[in-house]
């Protein structure tokens, strides 16, 4: 019971994408530890939101059996709020955004961390920073697009992970490079 590939094709965009139910549906990438390797992370996504007002998961890289190193979350404290959550090495950190993320439409997110700042990026536009600390904690638990405790409802496609923080002109860039 895997996620369904739908088709989604409106103008300009891609045929495939990945569809989430909000249910179980998850995507495996592999061990969090083999995924994120260093303190300097980017992570980017295409994402369309089914219009659920609760807290979801779109990503999380692990560093314990479903507690976060780096995650990416939708109505985290508030319905369409884009959220970048991460592990300090003794605390979880939010770095917020106040949008209208889970309108229905195709929106682009793309975080950035190093070990002492983050980044949170919606639609190619920097929305907000921090100065948190990020020692990267990542364990052998695996990573995942959506998550099985809280998961997503809606589509994404063309989730990236590098290693390296993004500039802004470079997140640009893949945002720029086409709607999904």
């Amino acid at each position: 019971n895997g996620p369904t590939f739908v088709v989604d094709n409106p103008p300009n965009y891609s045929n495939y994408s990945v569809e989430f139910d909000g249910g179980d549906d998850h995507v495996d990438v592999g061990a969090s530890n083999a995924i994120m390797v260093g303190t300097n992370v980017s992570v980017s996504m295409w994402f369309k939101s089914d219009g659920g007002t609760t807290e979801e998961y779109m990503f999380q890289n692990c560093k314990a059996s479903i507690s976060t190193n780096l995650s990416i979350l939708l109505n985290s404290g508030s319905a369409g709020n884009i959220s970048l959550l991460h592990w300090d090495g003794s605390a979880h950190h939010y770095l917020n955004y106040a949008g209208s993320a889970n309108d229905g439409n195709w929106h682009h997110v793309a975080v950035t961390t190093t070990s002492t700042a983050q980044v949170l990026y919606f639609d190619g536009i920097s929305v907000g920073t921090s100065s948190e600390a990020f020692p990267n904690a990542a364990s052998v638990d695996n990573t995942t697009i959506s998550t099985v405790n809280i998961p997503f409802g809606g589509n994404i496609d063309e989730a990236a992970i590098w290693s390296a923080a993004l500039d802004a002109d470079a997140v640009a860039a893949v945002y720029n490079s086409g709607s999904p």
